[in-house]
């Protein structure tokens, strides 16, 4: 999956506390410490940091009066919405494949307002690439 593909779906302060934890795997983190290294305000973290425990992506360990961070393995499709995850997983096992807007809804189980949505998504995070043909769009993964 791009790299880039998760950041554009969650808020920038989320994401830069989740980069952390995903970049630094096995270390352990005080809040203050999350905070200065994600340059992001101490009471956002708490919040932040509070929500990813509550969905077990970190766990938390008492020392004392104080609390350290570390991060929890995951599923990464815990982290998308299964609708979104259905089509980049039809496109990304699908590589040099087309589609047309009602094959993806068909083949995905997406309906298809809710696959156009998240096509023009991934077009605009240029994630996939548009040929038309006459009227028709076909779709199809960007390569790197």
């Amino acid at each position: 999956m791009p790299r880039y593909f998760i950041g554009e779906l969650i808020d920038s302060k989320v994401n830069r506390v989740l980069k952390l934890f995903l970049e630094n795997k096995k270390k352990k983190f005080y809040l203050k410490t999350i905070s200065v290294e994600t340059n992001v305000p101490i009471a956002s973290v708490f919040r932040i940091v509070k929500k990813l425990v509550k969905l077990n992506m970190i766990s938390s360990v008492s020392k004392g009066k104080l609390k350290v961070y570390r991060f929890n393995k995951i599923n990464l499709t815990k982290l998308i919405e299964p609708k979104i995850y259905k089509i980049f997983k039809l496109f990304s096992d699908n590589k040099n494949k087309l589609f047309y807007l009602k094959k993806i809804s068909s083949e995905t189980k997406v309906p298809i307002a809710s696959a156009s949505r998240i096509i023009n998504k991934f077009l605009r995070l240029k994630i996939i690439s548009i040929i038309q043909v006459d009227r028709i769009k076909l779709y199809k993964l960007k390569r790197k």
